[in-house]
């Protein structure tokens, strides 16, 4: 259900999503408490994302693509990456 090339992720300061005009879509269905709402967004919730438009997306935002849903989460610290990239001790 996800298209060989569906979407764009543009990362910086903050996160973008553009559908690349895929034949099943993708959706944005808002967190509950975001920094700003999702109507100064321009994110509509249920409905299909306008093809090559940019949307920003919030941590806690269900990003649907195709089928397939995927959270957003923005971790503070990136330690526990670094330490799980780690070799082991032992070597």
């Amino acid at each position: 259900s996800v298209s060989r090339e569906h979407l764009l992720l543009h990362v910086g300061t903050d996160i973008e999503v553009e559908d690349l005009g895929s034949s099943n879509g993708t959706q944005i269905f808002p967190a509950g408490s975001g920094a700003s709402p999702a109507s100064q967004r321009g994110v509509a919730g249920t409905s299909r994302l306008e093809p090559r438009r940019r949307y920003r997306l919030e941590s806690g935002d269900i990003l649907r693509i195709g089928s397939i849903p995927c959270l957003l989460r923005r971790e503070e610290s990136t330690e526990h990456l670094r330490s799980a990239t780690r070799p082991p001790a032992s070597g």
